[in-house]
């Protein structure tokens, strides 16, 4: 139904959020050292049922982040209400020294969704 929002590569920007200390949209809590990211609405909400984010399909999907220092693999568990569609908030500090220099603050990216590994 959704498909235009799980193909392909995307565009965007990091921005650095802090994750510590509260739940996510998916209902669950972690610490800054894991690598963990929050979608942009756009990308997020479609998959939303009836309006209750710790429902969304998309918690705990896997992507690949490509940026201008290298990649890294990220859990998306979070909504980042103020990036644009392509933008992924990054949880600090392992994730964003991974891909990018931590003090421009932003960095621009390309991401892909990832199949889930069987466990």
């Amino acid at each position: 139904m959704f498909v235009s929002h799980l193909a392909g590569t995307f565009q965007g920007n990091t921005t650095l959020y802090s994750i510590s200390g509260g739940y996510t949209a998916c209902a669950t809590m972690h610490i800054d050292r894991e690598y963990i990211a929050a979608l942009n609405a756009s990308q997020f909400d479609p998959f939303t049922p009836n309006g209750n984010p710790n429902l969304n399909s998309l918690c705990n999907k896997l992507a690949k982040i490509i940026g201008p220092k290298g990649s890294v693999r990220v859990k998306i568990l979070d909504k980042c209400r103020g990036c644009r569609y392509g933008d992924l908030a990054l949880s600090e500090p392992g994730v964003r020294a991974a891909i990018g220099d931590l003090s421009i603050g932003r960095a621009r990216i390309k991401w892909k969704w990832l199949e889930k590994k069987s466990q």
